[in-house]
């Protein structure tokens, strides 16, 4: 344990030159998660997939050998000031100097957050999401399938303009061909008003249920959109976050309302009907 591993330094130098790969591919995904946008070779994503299901468990398989090591050579309290000096240090350091710089790159860079228009949309389904209709109009000019799925979130246009509530481009799509009852997700199994109604966009629900959107599909959890309402706005802003898309608590609270009064919502058993069955 007194021999310096640079075999595991080697390995961990490695994963971290990786995270260069893995990053710059998602720029080729189709969804609009870096500034400049590419879909035409989507087949980056499984570097992505492969890449980052390699490395997160690689580093904490390395980041608790070293720590071991480190604690049997310098005892616990040279391991804690260890960790202070290449931990806690930078990120106070970080905290204070780096974050702020970055909100105000961020502020100038869009101009005070005022946007003149819809960004530049590079795939169908950016352009769903921003609502850019002008380019959705383009991409359908070139008869694509309009029910695919992105390959980085597996959501199709449709679900990506009920997710961030664009009712105008729902409307197109459906216009257009969009299956309302199309699955996207990971099992497949989620469908556009499971995303209208979780994230509170009473429009959209409103069309996807007029154009026959099915009321009774279960996701793979089992939840039909009407069971959606349960869930409260924190774990709804959870996976706004995580998706990086907008949602505006009163909005998203109207949103929930309209879609209360246009599902099917089944009334709850009563003792007296559960002793029956």
């Amino acid at each position: 344990m007194n021999e310096r591993r640079h075999d595991l330094d080697a390995l961990r130098a490695g994963a971290m030159l990786l995270g260069i790969v893995l990053h710059a591919a998602l720029a080729y995904t189709g969804i609009p998660i870096w500034p400049t946008v590419d879909d035409a070779w989507p087949p980056l994503m499984e570097i992505f997939n492969i890449i980052h299901g390699f490395r997160m468990p690689l580093f904490f398989l390395l980041s608790g050998f070293f720590t071991a090591m480190l604690w049997k050579r310098r005892g616990l309290g040279g391991l804690l000031i260890h960790r202070v000096k290449r931990i806690l240090l930078p990120l106070t350091v970080g905290m204070l100097t780096i974050i702020p710089l970055t909100w105000v790159a961020i502020v100038i860079s869009d101009g005070g957050g005022k946007e003149d228009g819809p960004k530049p949309s590079d795939s169908l389904w950016a352009a769903a999401a921003f609502g850019d209709l002008e380019e959705i109009d383009r991409f359908l000019a070139e008869k694509p399938d309009v029910n695919a799925q992105d390959p980085f979130m597996r959501q199709t246009a449709l679900g990506w303009a009920c997710n961030t509530g664009q009712p105008q481009a729902v409307a197109k799509l459906l216009e257009a061909g969009a299956d309302p009852n199309q699955g996207y997700g990971n099992e497949g199994k989620d469908t556009a008003l499971h995303s209208a109604v979780f994230f509170g966009r009473g429009e959209c629900t409103a069309l996807l249920i007029e154009a026959g959107a099915d009321q009774t599909a279960r996701n793979q959890s089992g939840e039909r959109p009407v069971d959606l309402l349960e869930h409260n706005f924190d774990f709804v802003q959870y996976i706004a976050g995580f998706l990086k898309i907008p949602v505006e608590p009163r909005a998203w609270e109207k949103g929930r309302e309209r879609a209360k009064q246009l599902l099917d919502i089944p009334e709850q058993s009563t003792p007296a009907a559960v002793s029956e069955a």
